[in-house]
């Protein structure tokens, strides 16, 4: 959503800096002009004259089947990773010309006054302009006669719908099947073969976090439904649902894998989720395997939707939408993968770790003989009170955000 950071932008500061369609559509031909009027090299990131930068606002997979020619892609999964991505590029924007775009249009609305505010510190020369309702407010004005490349992402069972479909069925039921025109520019691929390939469906979600990805019918048999996204290639020999059609020797590996993968994020506040994730599949290995040793391990090719979670579904549910996992989860828990959980949040003075700090507290005030009135460690010259001295070590497990930071920047 368009919390965190980006909530403190106001309503009047995202009333700045609109391109109508039109205005886009001019934009877009000068930049083509210019590229191909500059150099003879057609790659795409040398599409844009070198004070011009175009950035897509919206996540990754929405990039991946249709974006403008020549945009950079922050790479992001949600929109609140954008504000990171600024910073991490902030220098990199400085003296550009920015053009931005979303769907429509209301979050480039944000992400260009959040940048607008957080490049004035850098630049003053700096402008940031977006498309004024989205792709979607440039399409029904040009179609495939724009330069948008592929299809639009959209938030419906259609997931993608290209240039000349968008005008030909605006006013249609959202319920079509998102074939698109026989003449589209597909611009996505397969992530395991890279043949063209466009087209989400539902029951090839990421297993790890159940994002949609981009896998063709040709690839999916040899896959055993177990996909993996862009952010979790690297697992893609270590973490999978189904684990009874697994060696023993399989699985060790797959354990050693994890356990590598483990040692390398073990400290820091930033690698939570992710520490949480790889224990909780290790778990999962150890579980089966004690399962294989005693002999009650029971083969099964059954495997739950990821998307709904429901054991009877054939994948085609669409449930990566929320509604039928939340359905699924009411009727029927036990059949799921991930058992419902409430969440019980103790007060400060109860929590684990406030009780183990008291008893530490206690330990040293008798250690050191502090529970003692005032008046026994005063000095009887200069009546002065003063406690015995004692050491104290003080550590952490946690990395620091000033870890490697000069001591001017902390």
């Amino acid at each position: 959503g368009t919390g965190g950071v980006l909530s403190s932008v106001s309503i009047k500061d995202t009333s700045e800096g609109y391109l109508s369609p039109e205005q886009w559509h001019e934009e877009m031909k000068k930049m083509k002009e210019a590229a191909t009027g500059g150099s003879s090299s057609s790659s795409e990131n040398k599409s844009i004259p070198d004070d011009t930068v175009l950035i897509d606002c919206r996540n990754h997979k929405e990039y991946e089947i249709g974006h403008f020619e020549g945009s950079i892609d922050p790479n992001t999964k949600t929109f609140e990773q954008f504000p990171r991505w600024v910073q991490e590029n902030k220098s990199a924007l400085k003296d550009k010309k920015i053009l931005m775009y979303c769907t429509g249009g209301i979050r480039c609305e944000k992400a260009s006054a959040y940048m607008r505010r957080e490049l004035e510190t850098v630049s003053e020369t700096t402008t940031v302009k977006h498309l004024k309702g989205g792709i979607h407010k440039y399409l029904d004005k040009y179609g495939g006669d724009g330069f948008f490349s592929g299809s639009n992402f959209v938030f419906d069972r259609r997931v993608g719908v290209d240039a000349d479909e968008h005008t030909q069925n605006r006013g249609k039921d959202s319920t079509g099947t998102g074939n698109g025109s026989a003449n589209k520019r597909i611009v996505g691929h397969c992530l395991y073969c890279k043949k063209s390939h466009d087209q989400f469906t539902p029951d090839a979600v990421c297993t790890v976090c159940r994002e949609l990805t981009l896998v063709c019918a040709d690839c999916k048999p040899s896959l055993h439904k177990e996909y993996h996204c862009v952010d979790h290639q690297y697992l893609k020999n270590c973490y999978f649902s189904n684990l009874s059609r697994f060696t023993q020797e399989e699985l060790n590996s797959q354990l050693h894998e994890l356990e590598t993968l483990f040692s390398k994020i073990a400290v820091g506040k930033r690698y939570k989720n992710l520490r949480r994730t790889l224990q909780r599949q290790v778990g999962r290995i150890n579980h089966t395997l004690v399962a294989i040793k005693s002999g009650t391990m029971v083969g099964s090719n059954t495997l739950a939707c990821r998307s709904c979670g429901d054991v009877k579904c054939d994948g085609r549910c669409w449930g990566v939408h929320g509604l039928k996992r939340k359905l699924a989860l009411q009727k029927n828990p036990q059949d799921l993968d991930e058992q419902p959980k409430k969440a019980v949040r103790l007060s400060s003075n109860q929590r684990s770790g406030k009780v183990l700090q008291k008893q530490k507290d206690i330990e040293e005030i008798k250690r050191f003989d502090l529970q003692k009135p005032p008046n026994s460690h005063r000095c009887q010259e200069t009546c002065i009170r003063c406690p015995p001295p004692f050491l104290r070590i003080l550590s952490s497990s946690v990395k620091g955000k000033w870890v490697g930071k000069s001591i001017e920047s902390v």
